[in-house]
């Protein structure tokens, strides 16, 4: 039973009489585009006025041409005027203030908080990036002074190495000399005894 509405309140069933589509398409279609079909629910049931048939329609033809809900939300919002439904009393009334507008503001937000984020990232990686090259050129800094005291060391054994050898050397010349020596003076007095022995007799 019809409310005491004006004519231009249709009930759902004259809506699917007018354009043809079905209940449950047209409930569909009232879930998820319902901000922008203007409506009424003065007891149990919604009555949607007969200025939002041409929309209703469009819907229809987006969604047969494959449209994305998106896509289509986006469509109705730049050519159809969006409504908050509001209680009052025991009805649900429009409320002339446009949802696209604040679909609008909160992309954008959406957008400023994503750039928002995006530099945050690229600051956070060129940190790590310049923390990186730092630490790399520690670890260069660090490896020439190893090679260079590995070198310095080198060179220190080498120095030490050949001053042993010299002194080995020097150890073995005086060896070999006082052998000489040793011996020569071994003789002198060998000689001597031989020719007392010889003046004795």
């Amino acid at each position: 039973m019809k409310e005491n509405l004006p004519k231009e309140w249709l009930t759902v069933n004259q809506i699917i009489e007018l354009t043809g589509i079905p209940q449950r398409t047209l409930s569909g279609y009232i879930n998820t585009y319902g901000h922008f079909i203007q409506m009424k629910k003065p007891g149990r049931f919604y009555y949607i006025h007969e200025d939002s048939i041409h929309v209703i329609k469009e819907i229809r033809k987006l969604s047969n041409n494959k449209w994305t809900r998106e896509q289509i939300e986006d469509h109705l919002g730049k050519n159809h005027h969006a409504f908050f439904l509001v209680p009052e009393g025991n009805s649900l009334v429009p409320l002339g203030q446009s949802l696209y507008d604040i679909s609008q503001d909160v992309k954008q937000f959406k957008q400023d908080v994503k750039q928002l984020l995006q530099a945050s990232l690229e600051k956070q990686q060129q940190m790590q990036m310049e923390n990186q090259a730092s630490s790399n050129r520690q670890q260069q800094m660090m490896q020439a002074e190893i090679q260079s005291l590995q070198k310095e060391l080198y060179e220190t054994k080498s120095v030490a190495y050949a001053h042993q050898k010299e002194l080995e050397n020097i150890h073995q010349e005086l060896k070999k000399k006082s052998k000489r020596g040793f011996f020569s003076l071994f003789s002198r007095k060998n000689k001597g005894k031989r020719e007392q022995q010889e003046d004795t007799e």
